[in-house]
């Protein structure tokens, strides 16, 4: 992957090692992270013949963590170093999902269980997303942002690409249990390349406060909120990100139950997505520069969200629905990585290093912790009217980042900005 940078100050991407072993690293766990993606919601459908509610609460669980803790780590996590955050919970991590296997082949799985799994999963992971985009501004220059979240989310795009479809597989193959060993030793490879980093991380020395104080917090609302700017990302990032997974949490249940899908089909369907993130990665650096980040992230939110919408008329023949949902996932895929990029690096750049992890925390809890509402809200939903109207109604609802899109300062944004 070729990457020019503008001006001669800086080396390209390709050879700034602590770069390259934070994005091998990720590389590698995103991959595995894809299969888990998979193989969790199938194991609760195959294994403990969960029903729609059942597959909503999952999920929630999932996304809960962002609303209970994320802006409390945000505070936590800007006054240390967050490598060692990153490595020792991908640790954990790993250890979570080996013991959730040991339960489940020796048949003591259940279904609460499973949620109270994947709730410890995402404390983990709250810590770790509210550690990397920080650690990334230490790591390489503002002008290349664009560029090393390019590089990521084209790592994620490709993961996004063969994980689902090779989890299906395994599923099939291995059951889905031990598939999710895969994602406990890419956790491990994550830890092990971010442990060989030598980033010189620039954190607050002001004296430290205690876990979350709630001064910190504060803090760190008030700068997300009285930005304009950051504001519209907080808004149009949680709108966008509580309908859009509402649609993909509902989608295993409704290909495998109402479309006769198999789990490697329904894999492969879901790789699509990624097929058009891999294009949008390559090209969102030169969409920037042509039509300014603003303008392209309006753009991406139509782009993302009127799939959504075809997604709730697949017509029930395989043979018809198969090309179908592959051509709106890649469609959206290509709109929400472009549009995923910009947004995280616009943040990235405008706000002030000292706020920028509580700042990422305000948005995670936001942008994922409604997440939580919209996947139960959508379980629970899919039991009263329906799987497939329970998806027409959330792609109509991911829409709404379009309009606060139009409305915000974001469609005057002609370049990168600088910190506010």
């Amino acid at each position: 992957m070729q990457d020019k940078v503008l001006g001669a100050d800086h080396p390209p991407l390709s050879r700034q090692g602590d770069f390259l072993k934070i994005w091998g690293g990720q590389s590698v766990a995103l991959i595995g992270f894809e299969i888990s993606e998979m193989a969790l919601p199938l194991m609760a459908i195959l294994v403990l013949q969960a029903s729609a509610a059942d597959l909503g609460m999952v999920n929630a669980a999932r996304w809960l963590p962002f609303v209970l803790l994320a802006l409390w780590a945000g505070a936590w996590v800007e006054r240390r170093r967050r490598i060692p955050i990153m490595i020792v919970t991908d640790l954990l991590r790993a250890v979570l999902l080996v013991g959730t296997v040991a339960l489940a082949v020796t048949g003591l799985l259940t279904l609460p269980a499973l949620v109270g799994v994947v709730f410890l999963l995402g404390v983990m992971t709250v810590l770790f997303d509210i550690s990397s985009p920080t650690v990334l501004v230490s790591a390489v220059p503002r002008e290349q942002l664009v560029r090393a979240n390019g590089w990521l989310q084209a790592s994620g795009s490709v993961a996004q690409v063969g994980g689902p479809g090779l989890g299906g597989l395994l599923v099939q193959w291995v059951t889905a249990p031990l598939t999710l060993l895969v994602q406990a030793v890419a956790f491990l490879v994550s830890a092990v390349c971010l442990s060989t980093t030598r980033i010189d991380e620039r954190i607050d020395t002001a004296p430290d406060r205690r876990f979350g104080s709630l001064g910190a917090v504060r803090e760190g609302l008030a700068v997300s909120f009285r930005d304009p700017l950051l504001r519209s990302l907080v808004g149009i990032g949680a709108l966008f990100n509580m309908f859009s997974q509402w649609v993909v949490a509902m989608l295993p249940l409704f290909a495998v139950r109402d479309l006769g899908f198999s789990a490697g089909l329904m894999g492969g369907v879901v790789s699509a997505a990624a097929a058009g993130g891999v294009l949008g990665s390559v090209t969102v650096a030169r969409l920037s520069d042509r039509l300014g980040p603003g303008r392209v992230i309006v753009l991406s939110t139509v782009v993302a969200s009127v799939p959504f919408v075809l997604v709730g008329f697949t017509p029930e023949r395989t043979a018809v629905a198969v090309p179908w949902l592959i051509t709106a996932f890649a469609v959206a895929g290509y709109g929400w990585t472009i549009g995923g990029i910009l947004m995280t690096s616009v943040r990235q750049a405008h706000t002030p290093r000292e706020v920028l992890a509580r700042v990422n925390a305000t948005y995670r809890f936001l942008g994922s912790g409604l997440v939580a509402v919209g996947v139960f809200t959508g379980g629970l939903l899919g039991e009263v009217v329906g799987l497939r109207a329970t998806i027409l109604i959330g792609a109509v609802g991911s829409m709404s980042a379009f309009v606060l899109c139009v409305l915000s300062p974001l469609r005057r944004l002609r370049e990168m900005p600088t910190h506010g």
